[in-house]
C-alpha cells in the first residue's frame, strides 16, 4: 500500500518539476543571440567604442588604459519574460584588475558613459562585474544589480553601494576557463547565477522579486578600463523567451486539477513518513538502552571483580607475613626452649587464619553467584542488582575487618617475639660475660701461684749455696 502511495508521490514530483522547467527548454532567440563562429549572427548588433569583433569572441577592451566599448542590439524586445546566458573572460597581467563588465537590458541602447563604458542614469536593469575595489572594502571582484529609472545615477567611487538592489562576491577574474553568467527574468522575479572555474552547476547570486521590467527594452553588454585595465572577452550570449503560450496555460490548468486530486494523497505519505520516522526513533531509543544496561552491568561485574582482587592480595599478604614469621621462629626455637610457647601460639594462630580461609572460599563463591546473576534477564538484573551487590560489599567489609584483625594480631605477636627474643640474647650474653671474668680471676690466681712457688725456689737454691 505504502509502495502504491510513495509512487503516486514521485509522479507528482516529476509532473510539478515538468511543469516549473517547461518553459526553460523554450527555443533560442537566435535574433538575440551569437555564439562562435560568429558569421552573420552579429549583423544585429551595433558596436561602439573599442569594442571589436572575432571569430571565435567579442573583445570589448583589450589591455589598454582608458577604453570603453559596448555593444547593444538593434531591435527591442517583443517578449515578456527571459533569460540570458552570457559566457566570457577577464583578464590581465596586473594584479588588480579595472574596471569591469556590465549586462543590460534598458530603454536606451548604445549610448558610451562611465557606468563600465555606458550610459549612466538609465532606465531598467545593469548586472555589473565590478573588478576593481574603488571603496577600499576588499569585497572585489563581485557581481551587483541595479534597477534604474532614469534618475538614479551610479557612483562609482562607491562601487554603486548606494543604488545595488543585490550582490555576490565572484573569482571570476583570471580563470583558467570561461565564467558563465545566468541570468533569468520570469514572473516579474529576477534570479542571477554564476558559475566560474569550470563548475558542474551554478551558484546562486542574487534573487529579487517584485521587479517591474518592461517589454520593448534592449539587450547590451559592455565594459571599461581606467589607470588600470584588462582584457573583457564575450565568447557566447545565449537568450530564450520565458514567455508561455496557449500551451503553457492549458497544461498548466491540466496540472493544478491533478495536484487537487492527489493533496489528499501527499498528506497520507507525509504522515506515513512521519511514523516511519518515529519508528527509527523507537529502535534507536532501545538500542540506546540496551549499550547503556551492556555497560551498566560491565561496570559492576569490574567492581566485584576489583573487590575479590583486593581481598585476596590481602589474604595473600597476610600468609606471606604469617610464613616469615613462622620461619623465624622455628629458627629460634631450635636454640631457646622458651620461645616453644610462642611457637605453639603461632600455629593456633595460622589455623585460626586457615580457618577464616573459608570466608574468602565464601566470597568466591558469591563472586561466581552474582556473576551467574548478571546473565538472567536485562529487567530482573536492573531490579535486583543492587540489593546483591550491597550484600556481597557487606560480607566483603566483613571479611575485611577480620583479615585486619589478624594482621594486628600478628603485629602483636612480632613485638612480643621480639621482646622475647631480646631477652634471651641478653641472658646469653649476660652468661658470656660471667663466664669470661672466671676465666680471667682463675688465669690470676694461678699466675700468682706460678709466681709465689718460682719464689721460693729461688730462695731455697740462695739457701743451699
Amino acid at each position: 500500500m505504502y509502495s502504491k502511495i510513495l509512487l503516486l508521490f514521485l509522479i507528482c514530483l516529476l509532473l510539478c518539476h515538468f511543469s516549473q522547467t517547461n518553459r526553460a527548454y523554450k527555443p533560442i532567440q537566435q535574433h538575440y543571440s551569437f555564439f562562435p563562429p560568429f558569421y552573420e549572427q552579429l549583423s544585429h548588433w551595433d558596436f561602439a567604442g573599442s569594442a571589436k569583433s572575432f571569430q571565435y569572441y567579442i573583445q570589448l577592451t583589450n589591455d589598454e588604459r582608458h577604453q570603453q566599448g559596448l555593444i547593444f542590439h538593434k531591435t527591442a524586445t517583443n517578449f515578456k519574460y527571459w533569460e540570458a546566458e552570457i559566457e566570457f573572460k577577464i583578464h590581465g597581467s596586473t594584479d588588480d584588475g579595472a574596471d569591469g563588465m556590465a549586462f543590460w537590458y534598458t530603454k536606451e541602447r548604445n549610448e558610451i558613459g562611465p557606468v563600465f563604458g555606458s550610459k549612466n542614469q538609465f532606465n531598467g536593469l545593469g548586472i555589473f562585474l565590478d573588478t576593481h575595489d574603488n571603496d577600499r572594502n576588499k569585497n572585489n571582484p563581485f557581481v551587483q544589480a541595479m534597477i534604474g529609472d532614469g534618475k538614479k545615477a551610479y557612483d562609482a567611487n562607491l562601487d554603486g553601494s548606494t543604488t545595488s538592489a543585490g550582490q555576490c562576491s565572484a573569482e571570476f577574474r583570471n580563470s583558467d576557463q570561461k565564467t558563465k553568467l545566468l541570468i533569468t527574468y520570469l514572473d516579474e522575479t529576477l534570479t542571477v547565477k554564476i558559475n566560474f572555474h569550470g563548475r558542474k552547476s551554478y551558484s546562486n547570486c542574487i534573487y529579487l522579486e517584485n521587479i517591474q521590467l518592461p517589454t520593448g527594452y534592449y539587450f547590451g553588454l559592455s565594459a571599461a578600463t581606467g589607470l588600470l585595465y584588462d582584457n573583457h572577452e564575450i565568447h557566447k550570449f545565449i537568450v530564450k523567451d520565458l514567455t508561455p503560450n496557449e500551451s503553457d496555460k492549458m497544461y498548466s490548468e491540466i496540472y493544478e486539477e491533478d495536484s487537487s486530486k492527489t493533496e489528499e494523497k501527499e498528506k497520507i505519505f507525509i504522515k506515513y513518513k512521519e511514523l516511519e520516522q518515529y519508528l527509527r526513533k523507537l529502535i534507536n531509543e532501545k538500542q540506546y538502552l540496551i549499550d547503556l544496561e551492556n555497560k551498566n552491568q560491565q561496570e559492576a561485574e569490574e567492581e566485584i571483580y576489583q573487590y575479590f582482587l583486593k581481598i585476596t592480595d590481602q589474604y595473600d599478604q597476610l600468609s606471606s607475613k604469617l610464613t616469615n614469621l613462622l620461619e623465624f621462629v622455628d629458627f629460634h626455637s631450635r636454640n631457646q626452649p622458651s620461645v616453644t610457647s610462642i611457637h605453639l601460639y603461632l600455629r593456633d594462630l595460622d589455623t585460626t587464619i586457615l580457618e577464616n580461609s573459608e570466608d574468602i572460599t565464601m566470597i568466591v563463591k558469591q563472586t561466581e553467584k552474582m556473576s551467574n546473576f548478571f546473565n538472567n534477564d536485562v529487567i530482573k538484573k536492573n531490579q535486583n542488582f543492587k540489593d546483591n551487590l550491597d550484600q556481597f560489599v557487606q560480607e566483603a567489609n566483613d571479611l575485611q575487618n577480620v583479615v585486619q584483625h589478624m594482621i594486628d594480631e600478628q603485629e602483636l605477636l612480632e613485638t612480643d617475639i621480639r621482646r622475647e627474643t631480646g631477652n634471651i640474647n641478653s641472658n646469653i650474653t649476660k652468661k658470656k660475660y660471667l663466664t669470661f671474668w672466671i676465666f680471667f680471676f682463675l688465669c690470676q690466681i694461678i699466675f700468682s701461684i706460678f709466681i709465689w712457688y718460682w719464689r721460693n725456689e729461688e730462695k731455697q737454691k740462695k739457701k743451699v749455696l
